[in-house]
């Protein structure tokens, strides 16, 4: 792959990674106490530096040298979540919650893509920058599990897969 395309789609990786983590971060910060999300504002530091650092990195690698690689002027905004339940939002719902462990996965999912972008193409530092942002994606999982046993009686809502449609059968 020539460096440009390269860069280009390490970029779009990022951006898209930027976009999920906002979305999902969104879906949060209306409905649950600051202590359930802080892991989120974390990633938000994380994928900010993260962006900051492949921009530096293409620069040395003598990709594209073009700011608006990684920050491009006219990207349409992303999705978000706007409710605004009021200062005390009411209980989420099995459904809210199962959104909210399927928004994490695609954070996860966008993460992973990027990681896999550039592996073997940015210094050990800007790799660990990317596994660290993967592991505070995890803790913010981790951070749910208790405010969602509260709201609906068990935790594993947040994490797709059998494990929930087990529950749900009764088996």
């Amino acid at each position: 792959m020539n460096p440009d395309a390269l860069w280009q789609a390490i970029a779009d990786a990022t951006l898209a990674a930027v976009d999920q983590h906002k979305y999902a971060w969104s879906l949060m910060w209306t409905r649950l106490p600051k202590a359930a999300y802080a892991p989120m504002e974390r990633g938000e530091h994380l994928l900010t530096l993260l962006r900051s650092e492949l921009e530096g990195e293409m620069f040395r690698a003598g990709g594209p040298q073009d700011i608006n690689v990684f920050y491009p002027v006219n990207r349409p905004p992303s999705r978000q979540y706007t409710a605004r339940p009021g200062p005390r939002p009411p209980a989420l719902t099995i459904q809210e919650w199962r959104a909210i462990g399927e928004e994490l996965e695609r954070c996860l999912s966008c993460s992973g893509a990027l990681v896999n972008l550039i592996s073997g193409n940015v210094r050990a530092k800007t790799m660990d920058q990317a596994i660290k942002y993967q592991d505070t994606l995890l803790r913010a999982k981790m951070a749910l599990e208790p405010h969602a046993q509260k709201h609906v009686g068990f935790w594993s809502v947040l994490y797709p897969g059998d494990s929930l449609r087990q529950r749900e059968r009764g088996t």
